[in-house]
C-alpha cells in the first residue's frame, strides 16, 4: 500500500486506502452484475416500468379480442 501511495502522489496513506476501498466495492458490484450477467438473471425493473408493461399487456389483449386475433 505504502508503494502505492508513493506512486500515485498520495500525502497520506488514509488517502490510498479510501481508493482501495472505493475500488473493492465497485469491484464487488461490478463482479455481482457479471454473475447476474452469465446466470441469466435480468437486472431489476423499475415498478414504474413494470406497471407500463402490465397496461401494454392489456392493451394487447384488449385489441386481440376486440379484432377477434388469435394469438399465435
Amino acid at each position: 500500500m505504502h508503494v502505492v501511495k508513493e506512486m500515485l502522489g498520495h500525502s497520506s496513506i488514509r488517502q490510498t486506502e479510501s481508493y482501495a476501498i472505493t475500488e473493492e466495492q465497485t469491484i464487488g458490484r461490478e463482479m455481482s452484475e457479471l454473475k447476474n450477467k452469465l446466470h441469466g438473471r435480468p437486472k431489476s425493473i423499475p415498478e414504474n416500468e413494470l406497471a407500463t408493461l402490465n397496461r401494454l399487456e392489456q392493451e394487447k389483449k384488449a385489441i386481440r379480442e376486440k379484432y377477434n386475433i388469435q394469438q399465435p
